[in-house]
C-alpha cells in the first residue's frame, strides 16, 4: 500500500480536529446541563416532595406556583418548587391558634417593645399583655403572621441600600438585626416595611421583582392606611420585637435561631413588668 499523500494526510489531520472540537462541545454543553441539573437540586424540590412538607396535594403545589406564592417551573417532565420558599410557607402555615388581626398583631409586637399602641383601647391592651405573658417565640411568630403582606424580591445590587433609605421605608429583619440586639448580621440583603402607595413607587422606580429565583430583599407591606401611618411615621427602623418575628419567619437555620433568641429575651422581659 502506498503511503498517503500531504493532501489526503492534511485533510484527514483537518477532519479529526473537527471531531474534537465537535466533542468538546458537546461535553461542554452536556456539563453546562449537568450544573443546571446541579443548581436545581441544590435549590429546588420536587411537587411531590413539597406536597408531603406542607400536608397538601400535588395539583394545590401547582397552584401556588401559578399564584405566585411559591416559585417553580417544570423541568424534565417534573415540576421543582424552590426549597425556600416551601421553608417559608411551612413556618407561616397555621399549627396552632387563629392568627391576630392585623391591628392587634401591631399592637402585640409594639407592647412587647416598650411601646404604646394607640390605636388599640385599654380592655384591647390589657388582653394582649395576657396573651404575651403566655406565649413563646414561634406561636408569638405564628400569631402575628398577617401584620403584612410579604414578597420575596430581586433588587439590583446597585440600588439596595438606596431602596433602604426611601421616604416611606422602614428597615426590618435582618437590615435592622444590629440595632435590635440580634445576634446576625445583614450580608448583600434587605428586608424592609412599607405602606401600599410607597411600595407601588419603588417598583415602579428601581425594576424591583418578584418573578426570581435569587431574591435579596423582603418587601413586608402593611395594608391598612391608617395602621401603615401610625406604625411606620417617623420611623427608620423597626422596633426590636418586629425584628425578632420577621427572623424567625426566615428560611434560613442561623437567622430564624437569632429571632426566636431576640423574642424569648424581650418575652422574659416582658413578663418581669
Amino acid at each position: 500500500m502506498l503511503p498517503h499523500t500531504a493532501d489526503q494526510a492534511t485533510r484527514q489531520s483537518s477532519t479529526q480536529t473537527a471531531r474534537l472540537r465537535a466533542n468538546s462541545a458537546n461535553l461542554g454543553k452536556d456539563n453546562c446541563r449537568m450544573g443546571q441539573a446541579t443548581r436545581a437540586v441544590e435549590v429546588e424540590i420536587t411537587s411531590q416532595e413539597a406536597a408531603h412538607r406542607l400536608g397538601i396535594g400535588q395539583r394545590r403545589v401547582r397552584r401556588l406556583v401559578a399564584e405566585g406564592t411559591l416559585r417553580g417551573h417544570r423541568f424534565g417532565g417534573v415540576w421543582h418548587v424552590d426549597r425556600d420558599d416551601v421553608t417559608r410557607r411551612q413556618v407561616a402555615t397555621p399549627t396552632r391558634g387563629r392568627p391576630w388581626s392585623e391591628r392587634i398583631s401591631w399592637g402585640g409586637l409594639w407592647l412587647l417593645s416598650g411601646l404604646t399602641p394607640d390605636w388599640l383601647g385599654d380592655s384591647e391592651k390589657s388582653r394582649l399583655r395576657k396573651r404575651l405573658r403566655e406565649t413563646d417565640p414561634q406561636a408569638l411568630a405564628l400569631a402575628v403572621r398577617q401584620r403584612a403582606r410579604v414578597e420575596h424580591c430581586r433588587i439590583l445590587p446597585a440600588y439596595l441600600e438606596t431602596v433602604t433609605k426611601e421616604q416611606g421605608v422602614v428597615e426590618a429583619g435582618l437590615s435592622a438585626a444590629e440595632s435590635a440586639g440580634a445576634d446576625i448580621l445583614a450580608m448583600d440583603l434587605a428586608e424592609l416595611y412599607c405602606d401600599r402607595r410607597t411600595r407601588e413607587q419603588l417598583f415602579a422606580r428601581f425594576a424591583i421583582t418578584t418573578t426570581t429565583s435569587s431574591p435579596n430583599a423582603t418587601v413586608r407591606t402593611i395594608e391598612d392606611p391608617a395602621l401603615a401611618q401610625a406604625v411606620l411615621a417617623a420611623r427608620t427602623a423597626m422596633p426590636a420585637a418586629v425584628v425578632a418575628v420577621d427572623l424567625i419567619e426566615s428560611a434560613d437555620a442561623r437567622t430564624t435561631h437569632a429571632g426566636s433568641e431576640l423574642a424569648a429575651r424581650l418575652l422574659a422581659d416582658f413578663r418581669r413588668v
